[in-house]
């Protein structure tokens, strides 16, 4: 099933480093048309930092708090060990600091070793529904389960999502950066045993914001969800979290 989260961008860092996969463009003409469409997400180098006024906690109440996020979960090593990373190990350059309930954030160049082709996404499990640009390699930092991006040294954690309604399984959607080594598109369907996700995504060089939903349907265990490029609209907020236990 971890492919399957890879895929929504639950998995927070795929950045798995050694050989990478080539990943193979099968021609937009053969995928469907009715994808949901690609907006332009990318983040240009004069827009760092980015300041985001109104973050809140999971009660939806302004946070108060002066902090420096300095880690990343890295779930890459293909098995459900979670442990941090130290975010300058892997993405130098960056800095995300939360004072009172503003965050500002800038993200740097991932080093090499960081990139992997987006057909590693996917496991190298073949995907003929699916165009990728030939050669595109990306890093990718994105929540889990809506709640985390990244995290202090005490554990807190903060994701940019849509804050989920009481008691419901899965939030609404999340915000994800993809940084790609080059332009290109990724296009089509994704669909396994446990869900479908319809892709549609349109990278330029450098960071993307890349906006994802997912919903769980429990009568029939199955995820339906979309990943598409594009900028966060007002409802997604910036949420911390308090520690995992």
């Amino acid at each position: 099933m971890k492919n399957t989260f890879k895929l929504f961008g639950i998995a927070v860092l795929v950045a798995a480093i050694g050989l990478s996969m080539a990943a193979c463009d099968t021609g937009s003409t053969s995928v469907r048309n009715d994808l949901p469409p690609a907006g332009d997400g990318s983040i240009s180098a004069s827009d760092w930092p980015l300041v985001f006024a109104g973050v809140v906690d999971t009660q939806g109440n302004p946070v108060n708090r002066t902090m420096n996020f300095t880690r990343v979960y890295d779930l890459s090593d293909e098995d459900w060990d979670i442990a941090p990373v130290d975010i300058a190990d892997i993405i130098p350059g960056s800095e995300i600091r939360l004072e009172g309930s503003t965050l500002s954030l800038r993200l740097g160049t991932p080093r090499e070793g960081t990139l992997v082709s987006f057909a590693d996404l996917f496991n190298g499990a073949p995907q003929p529904n699916i165009s990728i640009t030939t050669g595109l390699r990306v890093t990718m930092l994105a929540p889990i389960e809506g709640v985390v991006l990244f995290l202090t040294t005490d554990s807190y954690f903060l994701g940019w999502l849509i804050p989920p309604d009481p008691g419901a399984y899965e939030p609404a959607g999340s915000v994800a950066f993809m940084y790609a080594d080059r332009e290109g598109t990724v296009r089509g369907i994704f669909e396994d045993e446990y869900g479908a996700s319809m892709i549609n995504m349109a990278l330029r060089p450098g960071w993307n914001t890349v906006l994802t939903t997912m919903e769980f349907d429990p009568a029939s265990g199955r995820v339906t969800g979309s990943m598409v490029t594009g900028t966060p609209g007002n409802d997604f907020r910036w949420v911390l979290f308090p520690p995992w236990n």
